[in-house]
């Protein structure tokens, strides 16, 4: 942009109609000085942070009980004719025990809010990452390794509202972790001060000191200065 400023400082004006001035303050100055903070500090964003809160792990209940009767069970055989059962399954209390699908297809869309999980084979791990970022963003992303680089890889090169690797819920018995989705999964982020920040308007508020209306205020002088 600013190799190329005294072209934009021609076409701008004839495009928007908006006079020399107002394209040298609004869109030529203003727009070289945030691409250069963004350029400036784009690593300092995109730093990992660490979670500013005391970090206490609250036990959750293992419930597979359906609350409420919504919702009905399926046999295993209507699963799948690859369904694994690792505990009985006790219809009269509404209890879903905990169950493997194996074999799935990619292309399945049920939704699954109990304790059934699916098994989708693939050749590898980055077979694994490409099959995650070819559907929505899942609310939660779990690896299982001892390498730090395989858990890393999926990390860096996957979205998901939370990520835990060798665990699962984790995230949501963390005191001070946020807990929120990501494009399909959800958006905003939930508990304690991130539910606030959330419904939280940030509101900008401008004071004016009484030079500021000779930059706000035309017609501008030939020798006009902010200083």
């Amino acid at each position: 942009m600013l190799m190329e400023y005294r072209r934009h400082s021609e076409q701008v004006p004839a495009d928007l109609g908006c006079s020399a001035l107002e394209t040298a303050f609004i869109e030529l100055d203003l727009t070289t000085s945030d691409c250069k903070i963004a350029y400036d500090r784009v690593e300092k964003w995109a730093r990992t942070e660490k979670a500013p809160f005391n970090i206490n792990f609250a036990p959750f209940r293992p419930i597979g009980a359906i609350a409420a009767g919504n919702c009905f069970v399926l046999k295993s055989s209507e699963l799948s004719s690859k369904t694994s059962c690792l505990i009985d399954t006790d219809e009269s209390r509404l209890f879903i025990a905990p169950t493997v699908v194996h074999s799935v297809k990619g292309d399945d869309s049920l939704e699954l809010f109990g304790p059934v999980l699916p098994v989708v084979p693939v050749k590898d791990l980055d077979a694994a990452i490409e099959f995650i970022n070819a559907r929505g963003y899942p609310l939660a992303l779990y690896v299982f390794s001892h390498d730090a680089s395989s858990k890393n890889n999926v990390f860096d090169n996957t979205q998901s509202g939370s990520a835990v690797a060798n665990d699962t819920l984790v995230h949501c018995a963390t005191d001070g972790f946020p807990f929120g989705g990501i494009g399909a999964s959800g958006s905003g982020s939930h508990t304690r001060k991130f539910t606030f920040d959330m419904f939280t308007h940030l509101r900008s508020c401008s004071i004016l000191h009484p030079g500021s209306i000779r930059f706000s205020e035309a017609p501008y002088s030939v020798n006009f200065s902010l200083r």
